[in-house]
């Protein structure tokens, strides 16, 4: 695994790094954030939250609810720890270690979730995203943001694959979003409610 998807190591550290302070990474999780139409008591789950900062974001927008960051990588989830240690020390937040489709059971079921470039579209998760799916609050908003990496590569058409992988794992109403400003290569985020 490379150090982008299962960041450890001095490497990884590194990856962390520009994860948290690339403009353009910042940006991104703001717009797919602004995405989910967050409420001051929703509950959510950040989807390989990485270092953190798309947690932090929700957490103070979420003032009266909770958030659940997960990220495979032990290293991330240090340095969110790091992070996010006052919002960890009023119960506001927690973190979890764990692969996506390995969640465990919560007490509670989540309004909203959200994914910023934690899913490689060729990785198929419609079967992980199914495991997402079930923890969620029936109607509930999941905003999963795609970057496309390779050169050429189309947002709109990795948002069609997206919306469909979506589609496969009981999602509806999926809606595809584009921001060209974000970076060099148009990002895209596609909405979708759980089933009411």
């Amino acid at each position: 695994m490379d150090r982008w998807s299962h960041p450890r190591g001095f490497r990884g550290w590194i990856a962390g790094r520009l994860m948290l302070l690339r403009p353009s990474n910042r940006a991104r999780a703001r717009w797919a954030v602004s995405l989910l139409e967050l409420q001051p008591q929703d509950r959510v789950l950040d989807v390989g939250c990485g270092p953190g900062y798309s947690t932090g974001i929700i957490a103070r927008q979420v003032t009266q609810g909770f958030v659940v960051g997960v990220d495979r990588s032990e290293l991330m989830a240090a340095m969110a720890q790091r992070r996010l240690r006052s919002y960890l020390q009023e119960r506001r937040v927690m973190l979890v270690c764990a692969e996506a489709r390995d969640l465990p059971r919560f007490d509670v079921t989540f309004d909203k979730v959200a994914s910023i470039d934690a899913f490689g579209i060729d990785e198929d998760p419609s079967a992980t995203l199914g495991h997402v799916r079930a923890r969620m609050t029936p109607g509930g908003r999941i905003a999963m943001v795609l970057s496309p990496r390779e050169r050429g590569a189309s947002a709109q058409v990795l948002g069609g694959r997206l919306a469909e992988v979506l589609r496969a794992a009981g999602f509806e109403r999926t809606e595809p979003h584009f921001n060209r400003s974000l970076s060099r290569a148009p990002a895209v985020c596609v909405t979708a409610r759980a089933p009411a």
